[in-house]
């Protein structure tokens, strides 16, 4: 079932709109973002580009529930990713780490433009996420997960499944990560 992404601060739709689906079969999490956009633009072309600084969807995945450590995937309209495993000891980004040199092994993407915008479409192992020695994801296991999506054209504009009130737009304040839970 697809949700629709809000104003990143929770004050209502944004002006292009965004829905997102997710699921996973024991093996991968797989996820979707379908971005109404009139004027889709990326520049970025070299893997692990800091493609957060032009049109991009985004995925924070917390594991387990663990709001220090957590997984950034981030990917633009031409298909252009970047993954990083982060280390936010207090949500305020004055200790936050990026490990950049981490990869997710696996991670297949895919985007296409549309008459209506572009889509992105994900498969993330879960092998890359899960603690050491853990074989699988068990059936009510909760993790905690945003969903965001950086719109600059025409306007600039920040959508997020679980909003974060606060100004300005920080997406690293993992409290206002939504629960997911493996069903």
């Amino acid at each position: 079932m697809p949700i629709a992404l809000m104003q990143a601060q929770g004050m209502g739709a944004p002006h292009q709109t965004t829905t997102a689906r997710g699921c996973w079969d024991g093996t991968l999490v797989y996820l979707a973002f379908d971005c109404v956009d009139s004027d889709v633009r990326a520049t970025m072309t070299q893997r692990d580009s800091l493609v957060w600084q032009e049109e991009a969807v985004e995925a924070f995945i917390a594991p387990y529930g663990d709001l220090v450590h957590y997984f950034e995937f981030q990917c633009n309209p031409l298909n252009i990713v970047n993954d990083v495993r982060v280390t936010n000891p207090n949500a305020r980004g004055d200790t936050m780490t990026f490990d950049r040199a981490w990869t997710c092994a696996g991670w297949q993407t895919a985007t296409r433009t549309t008459s209506q915008g572009w889509v992105s479409e994900w498969a993330i192992p879960l092998a890359a996420l899960l603690a050491d020695n853990a074989q699988a994801v068990l059936p009510g296991e909760e993790w905690r997960v945003n969903l965001f999506r950086i719109d600059r054209f025409p306007e600039e504009e920040y959508s997020a499944w679980s909003p974060n009130p606060h100004a300005p737009i920080w997406f690293h304040r993992p409290r206002f990560f939504g629960k997911w839970i493996f069903e």
